[in-house]
């Protein structure tokens, strides 16, 4: 059976993982590289996604100052961070070392880790430090941000 109007020529060929083929500007581009430029905005966009949850509940545990909220927030902060460092490790072959030669981002994983701690710490101790908590909210959504960019 014949399709008529089918020209196939313009049929495209499928090629090999890793051929470079040359954009019209010339830059040299592989199925690969694009496949990678893919995947890093769709980790962006869920890390950002994320990043906006975290902004609300850390509103919400702020106003309310329970441990319900706290354990919600928890999670979140969690599920970003094994996403970041997850996903950022497959995505990204180079490692950031600090000047004593440690890696940076177990560095923030720990800084991250410790605020979370002391906010804990801070909503145990009662209504009195509720600026404190807000600074430490902040202090954490900064470190979660250092993590991803």
């Amino acid at each position: 059976m014949e399709i008529k109007g089918s020209d196939k020529g313009n049929i495209a060929k499928p090629t090999a993982l890793g051929v470079k083929h040359t954009k019209s500007d010339g830059k040299v581009v592989t199925f690969i590289d694009k496949l990678y430029q893919v995947e890093e905005k769709l980790w962006r966009d869920k890390l950002d996604t994320l990043m906006e949850k975290i902004q609300f509940q850390g509103k919400r545990l702020a106003k309310t100052r329970n441990l319900k909220e706290l354990k919600k927030y928890k999670s979140l902060v969690k599920s970003f961070m094994n996403e970041a460092i997850n996903s950022s490790l497959k995505l990204k072959q180079n490692t950031s070392w600090n000047q004593w030669g440690k890696h940076r981002m177990l560095t923030i994983v720990e800084k991250v880790d410790e605020n979370i701690e002391e906010l804990a710490q801070l909503m145990m101790e009662g209504e009195e430090k509720t600026l404190a908590i807000l600074d430490k909210l902040d202090e954490i959504k900064g470190l979660l941000v250092d993590l991803y960019t």
